[in-house]
């Protein structure tokens, strides 16, 4: 009785129906053909999620099928209980073979990949650290939040004050619950919570005139270089993606020479 070969199929352990059909059927000419019919009766409508090709030894590409132990013992059990044996003993003995254990040279060289993967991580994580260092020295205190967003590629400086609201504790509006004489919410009035005052942001006053009306004073928040670092690394390591434009390229630059 012939031994049936266990292959790999997509990580998948499996026999072959033509390997099988050799097996239970014979090497006749029409042994594989009539073991697929067969295959259909017996496996059923799903019979379809083994299905592969073969090189016949005339070189066509022919239907088979990669038959998992489960099927392949269903296929052998519907021609006679010996060959069912037979093809379930073939398993156990596959499940029982000590895995080949990789030779000295194997292991040396899994050992230099390793090593060499170590090696390029480690340079990736410096260069990287070395990049925000330097670009951090150049940061310095002054400008709006949207001010200092519009500088790095791909932010929506319009969503930005809505995301520091959301994720810190670094701001607040003034105009929260209120509405406008046509009973419309007022727009956002930020300003800077008692939290990152001076220490990621501060506030500057800014006097408004209107003519017959007595004058008045609006808050602008401002950020310092403290604030603009931690900002700036949120950005680096993807925390701000909410916040992109709909067409960024996908790059995180900055424009140096105004930040």
């Amino acid at each position: 009785m012939i031994n049936v070969p266990v292959t790999i199929k997509n990580n998948v352990k499996v026999m072959s129906s033509v390997d099988l059909a050799k097996l239970c059927v014979g090497e006749t000419r029409d042994a594989h053909s009539d073991f697929m019919k067969k295959a259909k009766k017996v496996l059923g409508v799903g019979v379809g999620k083994f299905s592969d090709t073969y090189l016949s030894k005339q070189g066509k590409s022919l239907q088979c099928l990669m038959l998992p132990e489960r099927e392949a013992c269903l296929m052998a059990m519907s021609y006679s209980y010996e060959l069912q044996a037979h093809v379930f003993d073939q398993w156990q003995s596959e499940k029982n073979k000590t895995p080949a254990l990789p030779s000295v040279k194997e292991l040396a060289l899994m050992v230099i990949a390793a090593e060499e993967e170590k090696e390029k991580a480690l340079l990736l994580v410096e260069q990287k650290s070395q990049h925000i260092e330097s670009l951090e020295s150049l940061f310095h205190s002054g400008g709006t939040i949207a001010q200092f967003a519009k500088q790095l590629n791909g932010i929506n400086c319009q969503k930005i004050n809505l995301w520091i609201n959301d994720n810190t504790s670094w701001l607040y509006d003034e105009n929260k619950g209120k509405i406008d004489k046509h009973g419309r919410p007022k727009p956002y009035y930020w300003r800077c919570a008692s939290y990152a005052r001076d220490q990621y942001l501060t506030e500057r006053p800014k006097k408004i005139s209107v003519q017959g009306m007595e004058d008045m004073t609006k808050y602008e928040v401002t950020m310092l270089a403290k604030g603009k670092k931690w900002l700036f690394k949120k950005y680096i390591n993807g925390d701000l993606d909410c916040c992109m434009k709909a067409n960024w390229d996908g790059k995180r630059t900055q424009e140096k020479d105004i930040i």
